[in-house]
């Protein structure tokens, strides 16, 4: 998906994301000062930037309770930084980690496993996409959702930080501009459920958008 996805985006459509996470800074370095093709790379992109982002917060945290996680991290950068120019192969890597960390969030804080990647299953032969969603610090979720209706080629995407989870274990938040929820709720059958409220996705991403509905869990994420 994520292939498909960049090949069109890249090619003759317009991205159309919501982000509150990125008004915090961006990645996790200065882009300004970037010296190699990946981190050119990160800063070409604001979906990489936010995933960069996030997984430098999980670091942060998990850092002081997980000794052996530095050596792991020094590993996992030199995986990311063999991806260079290469936007498909960046993506993978870092919401692999992005989602793996998050696992070490949900078993730290014990709640239940929520992150993960899902694949989009309504109307499988009309739509594709996937959702990644991924536990922060304090249990907050960031996640990155992308769809793409395969007749029209029409594409819609959002990507977010800070949702909260609430008791019941659904995670919302609030599109900025409009003040409409957005509601991610899981079952126990590895099923995401996603809902907008009023249909909000076509305030900005056109009519043909799609988003809401069920999403399959597909990958557990690496480290």
């Amino acid at each position: 998906m994520r292939n498909l996805v960049l090949g069109i985006s890249l090619a003759v459509f317009t991205i159309f994301h919501e982000s509150d996470a990125l008004a915090e800074g961006g990645p996790s370095f200065d882009c300004a000062k970037a010296s190699t093709a990946t981190e050119r790379t990160i800063c070409d992109d604001p979906y990489s930037m936010l995933m960069d982002w996030e997984i430098a917060r999980q670091f942060g945290v998990l850092r002081s309770m997980h000794p052996g996680i530095v050596a792991e991290q020094v590993r996992w950068l030199k995986q990311r930084d063999r991806c260079q120019d290469d936007r498909a192969c960046l993506w993978s890597v870092l919401s692999g980690r992005w989602v793996a960390l998050g696992h070490r969030i949900e078993e730290d804080l014990g709640i239940p496993k929520l992150s993960g990647v899902y694949n989009y299953v309504i109307r499988p032969n009309e739509i594709t996409g996937d959702l990644t969603l991924a536990a922060g610090p304090g249990g907050n979720y960031g996640f990155f959702i992308s769809t793409v209706t395969l007749r029209r080629g029409h594409l819609c995407e959002i990507i977010a930080a800070n949702a909260s989870r609430g008791d019941t274990g659904d995670v919302s938040w609030r599109i900025p501009q409009t003040d409409r929820a957005l509601t991610l709720t899981p079952s126990e059958d590895g099923v995401v459920t996603l809902e907008i409220e009023y249909d909000d996705e076509r305030s900005f991403c056109g009519a043909s958008a799609y988003l809401h509905g069920p999403y399959q869990l597909t990958v557990e994420g690496d480290n």
